[in-house]
């Protein structure tokens, strides 16, 4: 009975569970990055392509079978960029980004709707964007080119690393120094300040996700297999690990007092952690992979490839799904904005939507 069945990309996942995420072959192409070191990245171009009109036939299958009508969104933000993928809004709260499998990245004024085109930052796939504190925009690309923009001005450069594929990124202020970490999909962590650029293994197969505490002095990472690793700053090694998760990780959020944060899974297995004990404290599942996550205020929102928004709320030692919202996409990116009332998502098309998460719960 819990014997777990072989997937083609090396996940694990539970009888009975549907691999939607690891059908995304975007995603099976960056794993094995030896593919890059050919030079075949219009390969990746045409199998994401490929992969996320799959996904969209899927899902509109399936919710043809259930004869459930998807919510229509508040706002869509069109743009001309195709296959949008990577989604992310600023530390400020009035910026959304945007970006692509072929590499083109899109800025949204939030305050206004208006948007900045930063045209094909990238060769490739987009794999990475994120915002540092400060108001600097990075997205990398399958191919392992990182380019930056820096608000006001947008104003854009190039920064050497590895040529492997960035997944995810956090930002550490250290003293007057401050670092940009960067998971490569090989598991290995790049560490980039005024001092140079310095390489380590982190554990895991290929970084999925990183979290920096409030303290800045642990990173806690996940990974491709399903475990979580602390690492200790000051003493400059691995202070944690466990294997709660069976699956890949692809996303964690801190709580907003940074006492806990949650971990996400492709199982669709939500666990949520102790921040100072690094206990496990409640879980909770959804019957499909959690492909992106946001916590805001006192909610936790999860975006999933049966295309649902879920509201979750965090109690002592439970969580609670509140509500949902059917978009009748697959949702490969999600951000929500500080007032924890909007959530944009992307679907793999040309648009990024806005829904409304007080709207009442449409079903699960």
């Amino acid at each position: 009975m819990g014997r777990e069945r072989a997937c083609p990309v090396r996940c694990s996942v539970r009888p009975g569970r549907v691999c939607f995420g690891k059908a995304f072959f975007a995603e099976l192409v960056i794993r094995d990055h030896s593919v890059f070191r050919h030079g075949k990245t219009s390969v990746i171009v045409a199998a994401a392509v490929l992969a996320v009109f799959a996904a969209g036939l899927l899902v509109t299958l399936l919710s043809s079978r259930g004869r459930e009508t998807p919510v229509e969104p508040t706002r869509v933000l069109k743009s001309d960029a195709e296959v949008l993928t990577k989604l992310a809004i600023s530390e400020s709260g009035d910026s959304l980004a945007a970006a692509s499998v072929t590499g083109d990245v899109i800025v949204w004024s939030l305050s206004g709707r208006r948007s900045t085109v930063l045209g094909q930052a990238t060769g490739s796939a987009s794999t990475v964007l994120a915002w540092s504190p400060d108001g600097l925009l990075l997205c990398g690309d399958a191919t392992g080119l990182l380019r930056v923009w820096q608000q006001p001005d947008l104003n854009d450069s190039r920064i050497d690393s590895p040529r492997v594929p960035v997944t995810c990124c956090v930002f550490r202020q250290k003293f007057a120094n401050k670092q940009m970490l960067l998971g490569l999909s090989d598991g290995r962590i790049v560490q980039i300040d005024q001092s140079g650029t310095t390489l380590r293994d982190s554990g895991h197969r290929g970084v999925k996700a990183m979290l920096i505490s409030s303290d800045q002095s642990v990173l806690i990472s996940a990974g491709s297999e399903g475990k979580l690793i602390w690492y200790d700053f000051k003493h400059d090694s691995v202070s944690g690990t466990t294997t709660e998760h069976h699956t890949e990780i692809p996303a964690l959020a801190w709580s907003p007092d940074g006492t806990h944060f949650v971990s996400v899974d492709w199982n669709g297995e939500l666990r949520l952690w102790h921040a100072n004990t690094r206990k496990l404290v409640a879980s909770a599942t959804q019957p499909d992979a959690v492909s992106s996550l946001s916590w805001i205020g006192d909610r936790l929102v999860t975006g999933s490839w049966d295309g649902r928004i879920r509201v979750w709320t965090i109690e002592p030692n439970r969580i609670e799904l509140s509500s949902a919202i059917y978009t009748g996409q697959p949702i490969h990116g999600l951000a929500v904005d500080d007032s924890g009332e909007t959530a944009f998502t992307v679907s793999g098309d040309r648009s990024v939507r806005e829904w409304n998460l007080n709207r009442p719960r449409t079903g699960e």
